[in-house]
């Protein structure tokens, strides 16, 4: 029932300003980032090259990915492409 947009801050305000008219429920998110969302494409090369450098562990304990909505496998939780990809991929 909830629904996440993301773009320059002129057009959402533009864009909450039409759902207040319309009486649709909404309100601003306060964030650091637009994760999640295409504004995101500039930095998940580099994010993915400093996640490769890093060294990766299965988790201790069952995770749920929210890329997938599903179990959260061992290669994945370890891979640096699944972390660059989950950067960009809507939250399910």
């Amino acid at each position: 029932g909830n629904c996440v947009v993301a773009g320059p801050l002129e057009t959402l305000s533009a864009f909450q300003a039409q759902l207040e008219i319309d009486g649709v429920a909404c309100r601003a998110l306060r964030t650091s980032h637009a994760f999640h969302s295409t504004m995101m494409d500039p930095v998940v090369a580099p994010f993915r090259a400093a996640v490769a450098e890093l060294t990766r562990s299965a988790p201790a304990i069952p995770i749920i990915s929210t890329a997938t909505g599903d179990w959260l496998d061992n290669n994945s939780a370890m891979s640096a492409d699944y972390w660059a990809r989950h950067l960009r991929e809507p939250v399910r």
